[in-house]
């Protein structure tokens, strides 16, 4: 199919379809690509309606994952422990391996997710529980609930790790290259996907990618279907998008598949929708991602929805940092070159 110029296609469509299809997704994103296209955006942009509306929201949400492991992945895993101890001349028989017969059991965990944001800034708390595969049936293994907050400030994202007593004991700070919204949490607890069905960015942001990349692939009278061809990359590392608008709710997000060249697959799909303050936005979603070394199933479910009255940047002076923002958006990609030094608010741009 011939490549279309999603901002042309747009106006197109408009002028033809307007009162058939649904005016408020489409107008939202109509005006912001012309507006983009002229250079006279504002700030911040966005990319369609329901962008603009979750600005100003507090989402809250359950999530329930099943995860299983391949006897590969375990093999390897173990491996690399015995290799470790053997680099520091630690007993090879004091290695707490894991149990090879734990290969593809499920596992079920659960989180939850608060996703504060306001227009120029957005607070992630996530309490997530976590696997303990070397004492996978203690006691206390279904106890392991992880926190981590991440705070995304125009280009600027900062990860904060806590320990056991929820004490903030160190920060990972990158910078994009333009805007962060579309990229997620570079340490990889935060995926730029989530964000696009929980906490209502655009998904023509993904990737870092603006809505001039995207190409139409396909129309129905109950969806339009986008994709986001890999960017020129020898390695192939770059995985191909494909996003399906739903027409019957404001062009929510219905579906996104994610195929990467290594054979992972990753598939967001929205169950249910609910209308908030006269938008519609996913309420019920269904996750399923699988790999050579694993397959996993997420559901999540929309708790409750706030207007968000004040946020600030609430991480202690002096804790230590690693700065990862010389690396721009490679920081998403690789994390082997990094500055430390110890936090003070304006390394995030926050100013009193």
């Amino acid at each position: 199919m011939k490549q279309i110029d999603l901002g042309q296609w747009l106006v197109a469509c408009y002028q033809s379809f307007a009162r058939r299809i649904g005016l408020t997704g489409l107008v939202g994103l109509l005006l912001c690509c012309c507006a983009f296209g002229e250079g006279r955006a504002p700030s911040p942009t966005y990319y369609d309606a329901r962008e603009r509306a979750a600005a100003a929201l507090t989402f809250e949400w359950a999530t329930t994952k099943t995860v299983n492991f391949s006897l590969e992945f375990i093999q390897r895993f173990n491996h690399a422990l015995l290799n470790q101890a053997d680099a520091i001349g630690a007993p090879l028989d004091m290695v707490r391996l894991i149990d090879e017969s734990l290969a593809n059991r499920l596992f079920e965990l659960s989180a939850l997710y608060t996703i504060e944001r306001m227009p120029q800034k957005m607070r992630v708390r996530l309490w997530e529980q976590a696997v303990n595969l070397q004492a996978p049936d203690t006691p206390d293994a279904k106890e392991n609930f992880v926190y981590s907050e991440t705070y995304i400030q125009g280009a600027a994202v900062a990860h904060v790790s806590f320990n056991s007593n929820n004490q903030p004991i160190a920060v990972h700070l990158a910078k994009a290259e333009t805007d962060a919204l579309g990229l997620g949490d570079f340490v990889g607890t935060l995926s730029a996907e989530l964000m696009v069905f929980l906490a209502g960015i655009s998904p023509f942001r993904l990737g870092g990618s603006t809505p001039e990349q995207w190409r139409l692939k396909a129309v129905s009278p109950e969806e339009w279907v986008f994709v986001l061809h890999p960017r020129e990359n020898p390695d192939e590392t770059e995985p191909e998008i494909e996003i399906h608008l739903n027409r019957r709710y404001q062009d929510a997000p219905a579906r996104l598949e994610i195929r990467s060249a290594n054979g992972e697959t990753r598939v967001w799909r929205t169950l249910k929708y609910k209308l908030i303050n006269g938008v519609w936005f996913p309420s019920e979603v269904e996750y399923t991602a699988s790999s050579q070394h694993q397959k996993s199933r997420a559901q999540y479910t929309l708790l409750r929805t706030t207007r968000t009255r004040s946020l600030r940047i609430e991480i202690p002076e002096g804790i230590t940092v690693y700065d990862y923002r010389k690396l721009g958006d490679d920081a998403w990609r690789y994390r082997d070159d990094y500055e430390e030094t110890t936090w003070k608010r304006d390394l995030l741009g926050e100013k009193e």
